[in-house]
């Protein structure tokens, strides 16, 4: 959005508590300050605007949910600055609270004509409620989501309402400041069940035919995109793996840069399913990295599907059930790694000063049982350590 030659000074603004007490004394008072705020060009503008944004979207009153809209509808623009984007997805998480405290119909009785910030709120909107489990799904909200379809929104690729297959993701949207943690082998031990390692699963690693295939990989490691550093693999055996050789033996064998230097007794690798892969690829976007910041419900939903198809090769024209049941027919591995190995791509839990690292590590077996995807992450403040 251009800005005036002469703009406004920004006045100086209570505490978020005073700007809460405004939403839901005065929201238009509150619109008018927005407007202001999105004027000015003092350094902490941006800043000023998303506190007054919040203030709107935390009051559950009509007239507060108006002005938001409205300061989402008219005060920001997607070829604006480069923060009104990331301001109007934020705007969506916030406004949208637990099943039957948000009136938001009135919001969706227009449809749009043109994806414009209107409709990337609405579509931002739609998928925020799906993550907090409203329901049951009726007008105006399908029609709007059919709607955008046509209109061909990247958001309306995805079901609504979600589907229970994302129950675990769900939960985790409601938190901001949550991040995905490193497991020691001992704590994966504990919550998943590990077959031990065979040594035909060895045999079997050896035989492995490294796949390159690039393109498949960036869209497998889409999620992890705000991480420091990620690894997605693809490998072809000879023969169909038995399932008890489908075990860290096996992983351990592996051609990988995280994989390096491991042996079955410095990983562990136990059974998941894909709806663990699928909350944690969720996580991982949403929280973002530890230098990286996360992106809201909507799109981390997105990265989170988008990862989980091209991990499971299949094309976006796949309806997500059928994935669901497509993924149910793999056998899945997480595995973690022991802390002071010769690794040196993982660090094991923790930094030298005590620092928390986030550490992710799956693999998929396919239904033959002869093609494997591997993809791990590893984050880190890379100034302490």
């Amino acid at each position: 959005m251009p800005q005036p030659s002469h703009a406004p000074a920004l006045p100086t603004l209570p505490d978020d508590a005073g700007l809460r007490a405004r939403a839901a004394e005065d929201p238009e008072g509150l619109y008018d300050l927005a407007a202001l705020a999105s004027r000015a060009t003092a350094p902490n503008a941006s800043s000023a605007l998303l506190r007054i944004a919040v203030a709107l979207c935390s009051d559950p009153s009509p007239a507060a949910i108006a002005c938001a809209a409205r300061l989402a509808d008219t005060l920001l623009s997607l070829d604006g600055p480069q923060y009104h984007r990331a301001l109007v997805r934020r705007m969506a998480w916030h406004l949208v609270r637990p099943p039957g405290t948000t009136p938001l119909h009135a919001l969706f009785e227009q449809l749009p004509e043109r994806l414009d910030t209107a409709a990337e709120f609405r579509a931002c909107l739609l998928q925020e409620i799906t993550l907090r489990s409203w329901g049951p799904w009726d007008e105006p909200y399908l029609a709007y989501a059919g709607r955008l379809r046509e209109l061909g929104h990247p958001l309306a690729w995805l079901p609504l309402p979600a589907l229970a297959f994302e129950n675990h993701a769900r939960r985790m949207s409601h938190h901001r400041n949550r991040r995905s943690g490193a497991l020691t082998p001992r704590e994966l031990r504990g919550r998943y069940p590990e077959i031990p390692p065979t040594d035909a699963g060895a045999r079997a690693a050896r035989g492995a035919r490294d796949v390159a295939d690039p393109p498949r990989a960036e869209r497998t490691g889409e999620p992890l995109a705000p991480f420091e550093s990620w690894e997605a693999r693809f490998y072809e055996l000879p023969e169909p793996l038995p399932a008890a050789d489908w075990n860290a033996a096996l992983l351990t064998g592996l051609p990988a840069d995280c994989l390096a230097e491991l042996t079955p007794d410095t990983l562990a690798a136990a059974h998941t399913t894909a709806d663990d892969v699928l909350a944690e690829l969720f996580l991982a976007t949403f929280a973002g990295g530890i230098q990286s910041p996360g992106r809201d419900g909507a799109y981390a939903r997105l990265a989170a599907w988008r990862g989980l198809y091209a991990l499971l090769d299949l094309d976006r024209d796949v309806p997500h059930t059928d994935a669901v049941r497509h993924a149910a027919e793999h056998r899945w591995l997480r595995f973690a790694v022991a802390e002071g190995t010769d690794n040196g791509w993982f660090v094991g839990g923790y930094t030298e000063h005590g620092f928390g690292c986030t550490e992710l590590g799956f693999a998929a077996l396919d239904p033959t049982g002869r093609r494997i995807t591997l993809l791990a992450a590893t984050d880190t403040d890379t100034d302490m350590h």
